[in-house]
């Protein structure tokens, strides 16, 4: 398993491994917040400027990754033969591909509540 992470501005983190196997629970998810996304997200944008938004897998809605994940809030293993593709794929992204992408969040949303979806 692998977490990517993105930003309307085009920047991506490199892409973070978890070991083969292991469970991505509360504790698991909570390190690698803190000690590589949130170092990553501070050298990225030192004024603070940015909101951190997740969906709603277990590990990201334990109260302790909420609480820790709130002040920027808006109101099974991989192979390692695999993690080699999934780092090119993502060196390939773009930044205009990733400023799109996001920037298209919200009229794909509206379109599924529009469809009742």
């Amino acid at each position: 398993m692998c977490l990517g992470v993105v930003a309307r501005d085009g920047q991506k983190m490199p892409p973070y491994f978890f070991k083969p196997g292991e469970k991505v629970d509360t504790a698991a998810y909570y390190k690698v917040l803190r000690y590589t996304v949130l170092p990553w997200l501070k050298s990225t944008y030192p004024s603070g400027n940015y909101t951190w938004t997740q969906d709603g897998a277990p590990c990201h809605t334990s109260k302790k990754v909420q609480d820790f994940c709130r002040p920027a809030w808006p109101i099974s293993g991989l192979p390692t033969c695999g993690q080699q593709a999934i780092v090119e794929a993502w060196d390939n992204l773009t930044e205009e591909y990733i400023k799109k992408s996001c920037a298209s969040v919200r009229r794909r949303v509206e379109a599924v509540i529009a469809n009742n979806g």
